[in-house]
């Protein structure tokens, strides 16, 4: 399910969706000028989104984009497959969220835009490992993807709780094997072992999961660098030593 959402996201940013207050989806025949201005929350806003629209049919989106608001990118594809039972705001799916700390974000996750009484005005969808976010960003932009900056509360999504879980971790093998950052993520005990001396140490790796991510790839150079050893991303018998872990060679 998680995947088939963050695919649906794509989908959006490919299609040039537009941002319209309360947006939900709308397409084709109910996206148009007269449609958008009762939508909109002024006359200065609903300019905007116009111009924005029409710049969008121009480019030959006009029969593909669909209309959202920030929560309503999201909102929409949890309604369609019966992961929510009404229509929320991004208060409110911040709400349902576990919030978590910027080190512990990985794809799947949600991140928001908070005042200063803790209520979410904005909402974002963390989409890839390298933490870009596709968001519905604002009447002037709508929808689309860049990498995380400026988000200040983040959160655990309930709806896609089975794929985020980690996968158990394996006894640990009779020999060590050299860890470091590559495709697919090296997974198991061994990983967590590490994760955990690190962590110890005062080193973000965010949960402690037995996958080798980024997160654990950027604390492992930075012990690298403090202990004086060379920076390579390669947790072997030397960062072995340095943690004070045993090297099954």
């Amino acid at each position: 399910m998680l995947n088939k959402f963050i695919s649906y996201l794509e989908e959006q940013v490919r299609n040039h969706g537009i941002y319209v207050w309360g947006g939900q989806g709308e397409q084709g025949a109910q996206v148009n000028e007269a449609w958008i201005r009762k939508r909109e929350n002024s006359t200065a806003n609903a300019a905007r989104a116009i111009a924005f629209w029409r710049k969008q049919v121009l480019a030959g989106y006009g029969d593909v984009l669909r209309a959202f608001d920030c929560s309503g990118l999201a909102v929409y594809f949890l309604l369609k497959e019966g992961l929510l039972s009404s229509d929320t705001t991004a208060d409110g799916l911040l709400r349902k969220c576990t919030r978590i700390s910027q080190d512990e974000l990985r794809r799947g996750d949600f991140v928001f835009k908070v005042d200063s009484k803790g209520k979410a005005y904005h909402i974002g969808y963390i989409v890839d490992d390298a933490l870009n976010v596709i968001e519905a960003q604002g009447r002037d932009s709508g929808v689309n993807k860049s990498p995380l900056k400026g988000w200040n509360a983040y959160g655990r999504s309930p709806f896609f709780s089975a794929v985020l879980s980690p996968t158990p971790a394996p006894v640990l093998a009779p020999k060590s094997r050299v860890l470091m950052l590559v495709k697919p993520y090296l997974q198991g005990a061994d990983v967590a072992e590490l994760q955990t001396a690190l962590k110890k140490r005062g080193y973000a790796v965010g949960t402690i999961d037995g996958v080798f991510g980024p997160l654990s790839d950027k604390a492992l150079r930075k012990f690298q660098k403090a202990a004086k050893l060379t920076v390579d991303g390669k947790a072997g018998p030397k960062s072995y030593a340095a943690l004070g872990l045993k090297w099954r060679g």
